[in-house]
């Protein structure tokens, strides 16, 4: 630990110490002590230890407001050497020997050299390994200049255990690492010209550049000097949704007895031009080297920093003011959970629980790749799902379509079922066969098993929802209460007030917005931090009989954690009702998990990509809605479509046929719970293609354009997990109408909606929170709306952004 009296650290733990754990000073021994003699990783922190586990949950994670390079992965040398015969390569790329450090394991692949890495003469590790793994990595472009040269930056973060949860920190001491010779788009086999490893570099003594520290929050009047302060925020937004889906993997079983933590280096490029900053997250490491490529003094001292915070912040709680602190945490601090000593587990049996517990989720993700093809990168699948729908074949040009929340473009596979319907009508055989069918299909999809769940179709959402008020209403007495969200959609919303007026049964409206705090800047979090349950429960009593919820507001763009809301409702309410709105969220995430909790869920299929049809799952002994009259058949042959595109999708990343799967579906010799981790995988490779589009215009939102207000919670990217974020994006320019965005827009091609959306509860509670008058905002065109589906891409988003900033005023 450098210049610091490291015995002073460790003397508390040495096995013959007799005072061990008796003295005042927390001690701690470094990385490459044993783990049970360590306290400067999680207990079950071992699935943090090599690149190649970072790197595949990196891969797994879908970033969310942060973003990164687009990655393959090879478990051998052959499966990459498959992959550069089969795929032409287009621009830089980077191959990393995953089980190596520095010089020894990076190379630079161009179009004009990849052949040479066929070769069995090429060495392609400088480890000892029967099975040598590699990730290749689209080269970052623009990459960040420093006097002229190539740079990244090295950040250092933390996992820590505080009050049972894992929590992401970051420290505000980083290192800049530039290549040897000035940047170029070619000279491809010069590695001084396009590689920045430090480590890499050192060897050439008159041109290595050391080290260079930097502080992320210091401002510097020399225009020479790169001012990362001006980038911090978007910084810190990228490393907490690259670490926040690595919290699930390590979350101890119990509470641990002391300070647990795990330190990692993180590597990014920084890509800033007038219109885009853009963070790109390369590699992570844990533990990082403590040690420099150096060894000068500044060098040192950085390390010595960045050490020093965290045995006086995290491992000894002392407080610092807010100029004194290293560590910076990415997600509020939640509130001491007081556990009884009797109960408190000992070091060894939360150790042992977390690392069974981490090892099988681990075991799990290994076992999926290793299952799968090689993982596309979300281009891929933009353009194998873009090739089936006819909106984008039939036109050289289709206008840029982000309206799919108000209904989604159709591929290929549902039109063709249903004019095969339309084609050959036969009401008593092909009718009747076709609506069964699609309700086998449905389950499927959605993933509700029909020995838990009843299934009915009807016209719309709408009628189903005025049919659900109408009959569960019905069914209450004086003194039962309804609680319903105020985030609905006026279908979801105003059939259940009617109703309950009728019978004189108390309403209770749940404002979620308006008992959240409020940060000017959104995302950052509030001080004292409010702990995201006080927030999200809604008021249920006993007296409570149904709540009416939506998955996701069609205007907020985040998805409820309902699977951890509902559950302790019902130990409130044993007899409460659950109507879900999946509307919004359904053509995003596989709503399957939902089964566990809620009573009712309703979808629109013409938003999912399928035919004008609503659908409602009921569990069984609920009431159900009523249906009347012929069903459309061709809308259920539609379905039929819907599930045969989304098997095909699947079919991509994973090793299923999707015409023998769909037949086996449809014949019912294939259960939900057996298509479940299928249809799982399709709904994967959505987010996949959604996350990079929806994260730049993000940023945008937050950090370039000052005069544009993201409408959302007041916090999302705080209190939810980045997977909770939807790509639904509602914005309001505070000069500019919405209605003059929209129309400015739609002349440059681009399909968006302003308005309310008929969401009018939501805005109104939203504009309350920033003293804004409702009718104003209405008048001036309501909200603008960019509803991003898997097949928009990152260029099409690209150029919303050039045309918004043309605007004059924006």
């Amino acid at each position: 630990m450098s210049q610091i009296d490291q015995s002073d650290y460790e003397s508390d733990y040495q096995p013959d110490n007799p005072n061990r754990g008796k003295q005042n000073v927390t001690k701690m021994i470094w990385s490459n002590s044993r783990r049970k003699d360590a306290t400067n990783h999680l207990p079950n922190s071992a699935i943090l230890d090599s690149k190649w586990t970072l790197a595949l949950l990196q891969t797994e994670t879908l970033l969310l407001g942060g973003q990164t390079v687009e990655t393959e992965m090879f478990s051998s040398r052959s499966s990459f050497e498959s992959y550069l015969r089969a795929n032409k390569l287009t621009g830089l790329h980077v191959l990393k020997d995953a089980a190596s450090n520095g010089a020894g394991g990076i190379w630079i692949l161009s179009p004009s050299t990849s052949q040479k890495f066929l070769s069995p003469s090429t060495p392609l590790t400088n480890v000892t390994t029967t099975t040598p793994k590699y990730v290749l990595q689209k080269y970052s472009l623009p990459p960040m200049l420093v006097n002229s040269r190539k740079a990244h930056v090295r950040l250092y973060a933390l996992l820590s255990i505080k009050n049972s949860r894992v929590i992401p920190y970051i420290s505000k001491t980083a290192f800049l690492h530039l290549s040897n010779k000035e940047w170029t788009a070619g000279e491809e086999e010069d590695d001084e010209v396009h590689i920045s490893n430090c480590c890499a570099n050192s060897g050439n003594g008159e041109r290595f550049a050391g080290e260079i520290c930097v502080d992320l929050e210091e401002r510097s009047n020399d225009p020479n000097d790169y001012n990362f302060y001006q980038t911090y925020g978007l910084i810190r937004q990228t490393i907490r949704t690259t670490l926040l889906p690595f919290t699930t993997y390590t979350s101890p079983s119990s509470p641990p007895p002391s300070p647990q933590f795990s330190y990692l280096g993180i590597d990014v490029i920084i890509s800033r031009t007038p219109s885009l900053t853009k963070i790109d997250v390369l590699e992570i490491n844990a533990p990082p080297s403590l040690d420099t490529a150096t060894g000068l003094k500044d060098a040192e001292m950085t390390h010595e920093k960045n050490v020093k915070g965290i045995v006086e912040e995290i491992v000894l709680g002392r407080r610092k003011t807010e100029e004194e602190r290293v560590w910076h945490n990415l997600v509020p601090i939640p509130p001491e959970v007081t556990v009884e000593k009797e109960n408190a587990p000992t070091t060894n049996t939360t150790s042992q629980r977390s690392e069974s517990i981490m090892r099988m989720k681990y075991a799990l993700l290994e076992r999926r790749f290793a299952k799968t093809k090689t993982p596309p990168t979300p281009s891929l699948v933009q353009n194998w799902c873009r090739s089936q729908f006819q909106y984008y074949t039939s036109s050289t040009s289709p206008p840029s379509f982000f309206e799919n929340a108000g209904g989604a473009q159709v591929p290929s596979p549902v039109t063709s079922s249903m004019l095969s319907s339309l084609s050959n009508r036969w009401r008593s055989n092909h009718g009747a066969l076709q609506k069964s069918q699609a309700v086998t299909a449905l389950q499927h999809l959605l993933g509700f098993s029909p020995s838990e769940f009843d299934i009915d179709l009807n016209v719309n959402s709408t009628m189903i929802f005025k049919d659900l008020a109408r009959i569960c209403v019905q069914e209450l007495v004086e003194g039962d209460e309804i609680v319903v969200s105020t985030s609905n959609h006026c279908a979801n919303y105003d059939c259940w007030i009617e109703e309950a007026e009728k019978k004189n049964i108390k309403v209770v409206k749940w404002d979620v917005l308006k008992n959240m705090p409020h940060h000017p800047h959104g995302w950052f979090p509030t001080n004292p931090p409010t702990p995201p349950t006080s927030t999200l429960l809604p008021p249920i009593t006993p007296r409570t009989k149904i709540l009416v919820i939506p998955h996701s507001s069609n205007v907020l763009g985040v998805l409820a954690p309902l699977p951890d809301i509902l559950p302790p409702l019902l130990s409130i309410s044993p007899k409460l009702r659950i109507i879900t709105d999946g509307v919004a969220a359904a053509p995003h995430r596989y709503v399957g998990p939902l089964s566990s909790s809620t009573t009712h869920y309703v979808v629109s299929l013409h938003k999912l990509f399928g035919p004008h049809l609503g659908v409602c799952f009921t569990r069984k002994s609920h009431p159900r809605p009523t249906t009347s009259g012929t069903p459309n058949f061709e809308a259920c042959s539609g379905c039929l479509g819907l599930l045969s595109y989304f098997l095909s999708l699947s079919s991509l990343t994973s090793s299923l046929d999707p015409s023998q799967t769909y037949s086996s579906i449809l014949s019912r010799s294939l259960t939900v719970p057996q298509s479940r981790p299928l249809i799982q995988n399709a709904f994967h490779l959505i987010e996949l293609s959604e996350s990079l589009p929806s994260s730049l215009l993000l940023d945008k939102i937050r950090f370039k354009w000052p005069n544009v207000n993201l409408i959302s919670h007041f916090d999302d990217d705080i209190s939810f997990s980045q997977r909770l974020r939807l790509p639904l994006i509602t914005f309001y320019h505070t000069s500019l109408p919405s209605s003059l965005v929209s129309e400015m827009l739609k002349s440059e091609n681009i399909v968006v909606r302003n308005g309310t959306f008929l969401s009018d509860e939501p805005l109104k509670c939203w504009c309350d929170n920033r003293r804004l008058g409702f009718e104003e905002f209405k008048r001036r065109g309501g909200a603008v709306r960019v509803s991003i589906a898997h097949y928009n891409t990152r260029e099409e988003v690209e150029r919303m952004c050039e045309v918004l900033e043309g605007i004059e005023g924006w």
